[in-house]
């Protein structure tokens, strides 16, 4: 199975990880997961389409699903 983001899906992911990167505990500490994973991208099946995110090693997490494309 092939799961892919849409510019604008980019767009966001990029703008929401570089407005964590400033409060993240993990980046204030220089601390990261293993090899290199500390953000990862999320994607859920739904009934009307593929929902994407991003989450932090830390806890944070946040859609940034393009839902016109639904």
């Amino acid at each position: 199975m092939k799961f892919e983001m849409n510019h604008k899906e980019k767009i966001e992911a990029n703008k929401c990880i570089n407005e964590h990167n400033k409060e993240c505990e993990l980046v204030k500490n220089d601390i990261n997961a293993a090899i290199g994973g500390r953000i990862s991208y999320t994607f859920t099946s739904t009934g009307l389409g593929v929902a994407c995110g991003v989450k932090c090693a830390c806890g944070w997490h946040k859609e940034c699903t393009d839902v016109s494309k639904w």
